[in-house]
């Protein structure tokens, strides 16, 4: 309804304040598509003297477009929301705060300390994981405005988690690839042999289908196989890959310690880890472990009555009195 609102803080924001970027999207032709599909269905089922004009109706669907938010149940793509609160929250490519859902109610939970008088919460529009130019055109496309935060202008960011081992057997630090060649961040410039560009370009392809693989096999629930592809990979990559690029260290990486996603992340690889040490591919220590944590980061990001939450605490259970009883036999 036009006079309802809703309130964060001391502010309020109505429908009739949101940004509707009709110039843009005028310019946009996938969207004028979109809104001239929608304009068409409109008109035919709403009596003419009742259907908002063809301005009006663009403004509507202008605030809906850029405005909306999609929502994610345990990082599963379930719609799109207009929410008049979680409209008012400014992007950064690393926010302070994030959404989170619980059927189609979105909270906001914060990711750092926030003082009570700081205006300036974020949250980020985008999947902070892509790199700046995938983010920046992300958001220029869908949002109309340029990102230029203080991770936007951070170049080696996006080397870092593409990084390689140092060939120096004594440096841990990582090794980016700059323009063909390669610059320790310890050391400074390094060699390799010339089929090393090679020998990178063919691990990261390989890696990107392995992790539709076992997508496709987390789907059929052969988690034996998840595990087995998983650690036969792992230990091909370790040769090559620096530990950056380990995809738990890599959301940490950009997200921190606690959010909803790296809760999620946690929750599926500890049941991954589970049905490992139900089938005796594993001794659980590792599933224990990652348990442990993903509790300990889902009762921050979600709660204790949230149904990952309640499954993770029952595999948890399983798992100790598993090891337990593995203790007890031999």
């Amino acid at each position: 309804k036009p006079n309802e609102c809703e309130k964060v803080g001391n502010v309020t924001r109505r429908f009739e304040d949101l940004e509707s970027h009709t110039e843009e999207i005028k310019n946009d032709v996938l969207r004028m598509t979109e809104f001239q599909y929608i304009f068409r269905y409109v008109t035919r089922f709403v009596p003419a003297d009742e259907c908002p004009s063809r301005d009006e109706l663009l403004n509507i669907y202008g605030k809906v477009a850029v405005n909306s938010h999609g929502i994610f149940i345990e990082m599963s793509y379930r719609g799109v929301g207009l929410y008049l609160g979680g409209s008012m929250f400014d992007h950064s490519c690393k926010p302070n705060a994030a959404f989170v859902f619980d059927g189609p109610i979105m909270s906001v939970i914060a990711l750092d300390d926030i003082s009570r008088s700081d205006s300036s919460i974020s949250i980020g529009y985008t999947d902070l994981r892509a790199s700046t130019e995938e983010r920046q055109r992300y958001l220029k496309t869908k949002y109309y405005f340029d990102c230029s935060c203080a991770r936007c202008q951070d170049d080696e960011m996006d080397l870092v988690v593409n990084s390689i081992l140092c060939p120096n057997p004594n440096c841990t630090h990582p090794t980016i690839i700059e323009n063909g060649s390669f610059r320790c961040l310890e050391c400074g410039k390094v060699e390799f042999g010339k089929n090393k560009l090679g020998q990178v370009h063919e691990l990261t392809e390989r890696c990107k289908s392995l992790k539709d693989e076992i997508g496709e096999l987390k789907k059929q629930r052969r988690y034996e196989e998840v595990y087995k592809k998983a650690q036969r990979f792992i230990q091909q990559a370790r040769s090559t890959f620096h530990v950056s690029n380990i995809y738990y260290l890599l959301l940490t990486y950009y997200y921190g310690d606690i959010h909803p996603n790296v809760a999620i992340h946690l929750a599926h690889l500890s049941y991954v880890l589970t049905q490992a040490f139900c089938e005796k591919l594993s001794d659980g220590t590792e599933a224990e472990s990652t348990l442990t944590e993903a509790l300990r980061v889902l009762s921050i990001t979600y709660s204790k009555d949230n149904k990952l939450y309640t499954t993770c605490q029952t595999l948890l259970y399983q798992c100790q009195y598993e090891r337990i009883n593995m203790k007890a036999l031999k």
